[in-house]
């Protein structure tokens, strides 16, 4: 990360793949489970039910991990933004710039809101990963605030600095 504005499609995007494979890993690890106990065999029951409760809460975590995964990334580019050397009379390009990238978190947001109210995925997504639910209704706003700070911070500090 350089630390611009020009960081957060792609932290956007990251958190999009991570959200998606965390979901998928879901569905993957409940159809698992459910072929597993649909054997009827007591002994691989009693075996796999543990350790599918296991994998659940680390899913779990993986998935409420999320909205820690892009405030640590948001705020990892403000710092390095407060580094990079830069002209104030760039802050246009740059708030220009934004206008794009609150667009790209719109699509982001909508793509990943697909995937959460599929049928097959719909369910899964209201009961585990509620937080990555929120985040992503939230996620064009919560890009525009984070960008206008990342301007502020890049482009409000004195020349020499």
């Amino acid at each position: 990360m350089k630390g611009s504005i020009f960081d957060l499609p792609f932290i956007i995007i990251a958190i999009m793949i991570f959200v998606i494979i965390t979901i998928v890993a879901f569905k993957v690890s409940a159809g698992i489970q459910a072929s597993i106990l649909a054997q009827n065999n007591t002994q691989l029951n009693a075996a796999a039910t543990p350790v599918f409760k296991n994998v659940t809460t680390g899913l779990q975590i993986l998935a409420d991990s999320a909205i820690l995964v892009y405030i640590a990334f948001n705020f990892i580019a403000i710092i390095a933004a407060y580094f990079v050397k830069s002209h104030p009379v760039f802050a246009f390009v740059a708030i220009l710039v934004l206008l794009i990238e609150v667009l790209i978190a719109n699509v982001a947001a909508n793509v990943v809101s697909m995937v959460f109210n599929n049928s097959n995925l719909s369910a899964i997504a209201n009961i585990n990963m509620s937080l990555s639910v929120t985040l992503f209704s939230f996620l064009p706003f919560a890009t525009f605030i984070i960008g206008i700070v990342l301007i502020i911070v890049q482009y409000g500090k004195p020349i020499n600095t």
